[in-house]
C-alpha cells in the first residue's frame, strides 16, 4: 500500500468515527428530548387531573368526614381514565380513606412525598420509568392543609410508545448516516486523485520523462504544490545544464593553453638548428600560454569560494574614496601600455561596509575591462558618491561598447560578446562573473549602460551599513517564524 494510500485510510477511518460521534449523539438527543417532553406532558396531564380530584374533595369535605369514602367518585373516575396510575386519598393523619386498588383503605400510609405535601408544598417526582404525584388538599375556609391527593403511576407504557414512534426517524438517521460515510469517503477518494497524478508525474520526472506537469483544476492546495514543483524542476534542469555547460567550459578553456602549448614545443622539437630567437619567440609564446592558464585558474578558484556556502565577508567600514584611488594606481601601467587616460572623480567622502579584499577584486576587474575594451587614446572613468543608503560606483568607458542583446547574459560564466576579441586581450570569461558574485554577496545590485563603438558604463550599488543588518534581520524573521 501507498503511503497516500494509508493516509487516505486512515483520514477516512478517522472521518468516519467523527461521522459516528455525531450521528450517535444526535440520536441520543433526539430520543432524550422527545422521551422527556412525553413524560413531562404526561406528568403535567396528571398534575392537573389530581389538583381537580384535590379541589373536588375539599368542597365536599369528603376528609373531614370520613365516613363518605364512598363518594370519591372523581378518583374513580381518574383511575378508569389512567389505568397505569394508582390514587390513594389520606388524611392528615396519613390513613388512607380511598385507594383505587381497594388493598391499603383504612390503612396508614407514609413517604417523604407525603409528609412534604401535608407542609403544604406539591410533589413531583420521576424515578426511571415511575412517576409520583402529591397534591394538598385545603380547607375551603382556612386553606390549611386537610389531606393529600396521592398518585404513583408507571411511565413505561409511553417509553415504548415514544420508541416505537421514532422508529422511522432511527431509520432515517440510520440512511443518512450510510449516505454521509459514502459521500465522504468518496469526496475523500476524489481528493486524493490529483495526488496519485503528481507521484505519478514525479516518478516519470525521475525516469527522464514528465516534461508537462499534471492539470490540476479548481482553486486547490494541489495546483499550487504543482506550480512550485514544476518551478523547482525546472530550476534545477537549468542548474544542470549550466554545470554541464560549465564543465565543457571549463574543459575547453583549460585545453586551449595546452594545445597552443604542445604545438609550440612540437615545432620547437622539428626545428633543429634553428636561430635563437625563434626559440626566444616559441618560449615567449609559451610563458603567455602558461600566463593564462594561471590566470584561469586563479579565476576558477576565486569563483567556486565566491560561490561556497561557508564563504563569508569580513565587513569593514572602508572608504570608497581611498580604494577607488588604490584601484586607479594599481592599473595605471595596464593603461599607460594601452593608451588610455585614468579618471577619479570623488563626489564627497563615502564610507560603506564593505569586504576590502573582495570588493577591490570586483571593482579592479570592471577598470580593468575598461582599459582592455578600450580603444587607444580613450578613457576609463571610476566616480564614488553615495545617496542616503548606497554608496553608488559607476565606471565609464570609451570602448567597443556591447550591444543590449547581451545585456542579460554578460554575467554568465565564460560567456563572451566577441570570442576573438576576448582571447586576444587574455581575458577568462569569469571575470564579470565574478563581479556579479561579490555585488550580490554584499545585497548589492549591477547595472549597466552601453552602445557600440561609444562606451560602456557599470553602476554599482552596495549598501553603506546594511549588510550586516539586512542579513541580521533575516536570520530574526526566519527565527520568529
Amino acid at each position: 500500500m501507498k503511503w497516500y494510500q494509508r493516509v487516505q485510510v486512515r483520514a477516512t477511518a478517522f472521518l468516519l468515527l467523527v461521522v459516528t460521534g455525531i450521528f450517535g449523539f444526535t440520536l441520543f438527543f433526539i430520543l432524550s428530548n422527545r422521551i422527556n417532553y412525553r413524560i413531562n406532558s404526561r406528568m403535567d396531564e396528571i398534575s392537573r387531573y389530581a389538583v381537580l380530584v384535590a379541589s373536588d374533595i375539599a368542597m365536599n369535605q369528603y376528609v373531614s368526614d370520613g365516613s363518605q369514602v364512598n363518594y370519591y367518585e372523581e378518583v374513580d373516575s381518574m383511575a378508569g381514565f389512567y389505568q397505569d396510575a394508582r390514587i390513594l386519598v389520606l388524611n392528615e393523619k396519613c390513613r388512607v380513606l380511598k385507594d383505587s386498588a381497594n388493598t391499603r383503605r383504612g390503612k396508614t400510609f407514609i413517604n417523604d412525598d407525603i409528609l412534604t405535601t401535608l407542609s403544604g408544598t406539591a410533589t413531583r417526582v420521576i424515578d426511571g420509568v415511575y412517576g409520583r404525584i402529591a397534591v394538598p388538599i385545603r380547607d375551603y375556609r382556612d386553606s390549611h392543609v386537610t389531606g393529600v391527593v396521592y398518585v404513583s403511576l408507571s411511565l413505561e407504557r409511553q417509553y415504548w410508545q415514544i420508541k416505537s414512534s421514532l422508529d422511522a426517524v432511527v431509520l432515517v438517521l440510520i440512511l443518512s448516516w450510510i449516505l454521509i460515510c459514502f459521500l465522504f469517503a468518496g469526496t475523500l477518494a476524489a481528493s486524493f486523485i490529483p495526488l496519485a497524478k503528481i507521484r505519478r508525474w514525479l516518478q516519470d520526472v525521475i525516469n527522464g520523462h514528465g516534461e508537462h506537469p499534471p492539470l490540476v483544476r479548481g482553486p486547490s492546495e494541489y495546483g499550487a504544490v504543482v506550480r512550485s514543483m514544476d518551478t523547482i524542476i525546472g530550476d534545477l534542469k537549468e542548474a544542470d545544464t549550466s554545470r554541464k555547460e560549465f564543465v565543457s567550459n571549463v574543459s575547453h578553456e583549460l585545453k586551449t593553453p595546452l594545445s597552443s602549448i604542445k604545438v609550440l614545443t612540437e615545432s620547437l622539437l622539428l626545428q633543429k638548428g634553428a636561430p635563437e630567437e625563434i626559440y626566444r619567440e616559441f618560449l615567449q609564446d609559451i610563458n603567455s600560454e602558461i600566463d593564462r592558464e594561471s590566470a584561469l585558474i586563479n579565476d576558477l578558484l576565486s569563483l567556486v569560494r565566491l560561490e561556497d556556502a561557508k564563504s563569508g565577508l569580513n565587513l569593514q567600514m572602508i572608504s570608497m574614496n581611498d580604494m577607488a584611488e588604490a584601484i586607479l594606481k594599481r592599473l595605471q601601467p595596464l593603461a599607460d601600455r594601452k593608451h588610455v587616460e585614468l579618471i577619479l572623480e570623488n563626489r564627497g567622502e563615502v564610507e560603506a561596509e564593505v569586504d576590502e579584499m573582495k570588493m577591490t577584486l570586483a571593482l579592479s576587474n570592471l577598470v580593468e575591462n575598461g582599459i582592455k575594451y578600450n580603444k587607444e587614446g580613450g578613457s576609463v572613468r571610476l566616480k564614488v558618491e553615495s545617496d542616503f543608503a548606497d554608496a553608488i560606483i559607476t565606471i565609464s568607458d570609451t570602448g567597443c561598447g556591447i550591444a543590449e542583446e547581451h545585456f542579460n547574459k554578460i554575467y554568465q560564466r565564460f560567456y563572451r560578446v566577441d570570442k576573438t576579441r576576448d582571447r586576444a586581450t587574455g581575458g577568462t570569461g569569469l571575470g564579470l562573473a565574478i563581479v556579479h558574485q561579490i555585488i550580490t554577496m554584499h545585497h548589492g545590485s549591477i547595472s549597466i549602460r552601453s552602445k557600440e563603438e561609444v562606451g560602456t558604463s557599470f553602476t554599482v550599488r552596495i549598501p553603506l551599513i546594511a549588510v550586516q543588518n539586512a542579513k541580521n534581520l533575516a536570520e530574526k524573521e526566519e527565527r520568529d517564524q
